[in-house]
């Protein structure tokens, strides 16, 4: 993605908050990808039994790790949102955004 995609983005957060609908609106593909993997470890594991059986269960607990990582990235960004509406130049963002002017 490049910058004006970044800073639209940006724009959509300031105007309505970092929500966590919009979060998993924009990685929903990697979520999907996530939860496809998920299943088809599992089922493997389960079929297979035995010594993949336990390494499915270890990829499981990695994959959701990986997710509960991101949710509390997600939460640590929402408690900063204060701090960063009032530090952004937003003239500038909306200007990167519209095509305006070149990214710094």
């Amino acid at each position: 993605m490049d910058e004006a995609g970044r800073c639209r983005i940006l724009l959509d957060m300031y105007e309505q908050g970092p929500g966590l609908r919009g979060f998993l609106y924009r990685n929903r593909i990697a979520y999907l990808l996530h939860g496809l993997l998920l299943i088809a470890v599992l089922l493997l594991g389960n079929w297979a039994g035995g010594l993949f059986m336990q390494m499915a269960i270890l990829m499981s607990g990695m994959l959701l790790g990986s997710l509960l990582r991101d949710v509390g990235w997600f939460l640590r960004i929402r408690q900063g949102w204060p701090l960063t509406v009032r530090i952004t130049d937003w003239q500038r963002v909306r200007a990167i955004a519209s095509g305006n002017i070149e990214p710094a």
